[in-house]
């Protein structure tokens, strides 16, 4: 992974530039959610989205990105207003297809917006290099649920970027990590930002508009909620 070099604060806007792909065979992906075959789910103008990157890979849409963490999160747009009894739930295997974690996110925490999904709730972390397929499920409908998914991978990267990383200000390192196709950290970093500090602030919300219209996604300003906990 190569380092990139980043103006000052606030002097380009956030992009993302997609990695490499793995060089072996990648999971299933499906970046937005059609409609639930008894239409439980309210009809809404975009649909369920996995806030992760496409790429074309032959003829297969391959989604997913990386991470040099060991507990990420992965983010999501819910376009509903869910009621008390509708599950959401979050999956995530190993390449053995083996469930390393499962979880059901609490609706005390969750509203139609942005919601994260933290893996440090998780009871391991995820290893460097190994290919994991995650699953994000609502059920306005029993047995019928609306999906996305995808992939996530850990990655190791050089002294010199990480350096580079470590010595940025809170709105370069995102730039850095998203310009060297750290998509999950550029992502979570900046919606802690929007989410903990300063919601309304207009540069924050650019910078997000930004970030996401360059990996391909339109969903304008959504609220960030408070990641299940």
């Amino acid at each position: 992974m190569t380092s990139a070099q980043v103006t000052s604060s606030g002097g380009t806007k956030l992009s993302f530039t997609p990695p490499p792909l793995p060089n072996r065979g990648l999971p299933k992906g499906r970046a937005r959610g059609g409609a639930s075959r008894g239409e439980m789910c309210q009809t809404t103008a975009q649909p369920l989205t996995a806030l992760v990157p496409t790429q074309q890979m032959n003829s297969m849409e391959t989604v997913g990105g990386l991470t040099i963490s060991g507990s990420p999160s992965l983010w999501f747009y819910i376009p509903y207003s869910l009621q008390d009894d509708d599950l959401v739930e979050f999956v995530l295997q190993d390449e053995q297809q083996n469930t390393v974690y499962q979880t059901t996110i609490n609706h005390d925490h969750l509203a139609s917006g942005v919601v994260g999904v933290p893996l440090a709730a998780a009871k391991t972390t995820l290893t460097t290099d190994q290919l994991y397929h995650w699953y994000f499920l609502v059920y306005c409908e029993k047995d019928n649920p609306i999906f996305v998914e995808g992939w996530i991978q850990r990655i190791s990267i050089k002294p010199e970027l990480e350096h580079q990383i470590q010595q940025a200000t809170p709105r370069d390192r995102i730039a850095i990590l998203a310009a060297n196709g750290i998509w999950y950290d550029a992502l979570t970093q900046l919606a802690t930002l929007m989410r903990d500090g300063k919601p309304n602030d207009t540069t924050l919300i650019q910078d997000w508009e930004s970030l996401l219209e360059s990996a391909g996604f339109e969903i304008g300003s959504q609220p960030v909620n408070q990641p299940n906990r």
